[in-house]
């Protein structure tokens, strides 16, 4: 992919017809694999212009947006109990990184934040007290409360 764009690079270089370069849809028999960037999927007219804002948009943090900032951060588990030790902290910065997320779907909100718990508390609260599914984050984060605060009387009862 990166030799691709660098070819493309020296190509509109070399070419003083810029303007005239466009890549084609599916059909036109173009590698898929060239075409992972907005302006290719889009048949935009290939620039120098449309490249380096491509090459920005996919390499520079700065010019990423919040949600996609937001998920990679998920995927990255910048946000866990690792770093939260209590349910409460993990909520609050969990629920400040999904609110950049505007368009995550509620499934997704509850799958990593389940992924998110500790290993005992992801146990514990793997399923809702029916032993189905969660359908509503707010009712998980009360339940993980819960159980947190019950697995830590368990232990301090343990070691009595």
């Amino acid at each position: 992919m990166e030799l691709a764009l660098a070819a493309s690079m020296a190509q509109l270089n070399a070419d003083k017809s810029i303007g005239k370069i466009a890549i084609g849809g599916p059909s036109s028999g173009a590698d898929p694999s060239t075409r992972t960037y907005s302006a290719i999927a889009s048949q935009q007219v290939l620039t120098q212009a449309v490249i380096s804002q491509e090459f920005l948009e996919f390499y520079d943090p700065s010019h990423r947006d919040e949600a996609k900032e937001a998920r990679e951060k998920l995927l990255r588990k910048e946000c866990t109990m690792i770093q939260h030790p209590t349910v409460k902290v993990y909520e609050q910065q969990f629920k400040i990184l999904v609110r950049k997320a505007v368009d995550m779907p509620a499934t997704d909100q509850i799958a990593w934040f389940l992924h998110g718990l500790s290993p005992t508390l992801k146990h514990l609260c793997i399923v809702d007290h029916t032993g189905k599914d969660w359908r509503s984050l707010p009712d998980l984060i009360d339940f993980a409360l819960g159980a947190e605060l019950r697995h830590q009387a368990q232990t301090d009862n343990d070691s009595l």
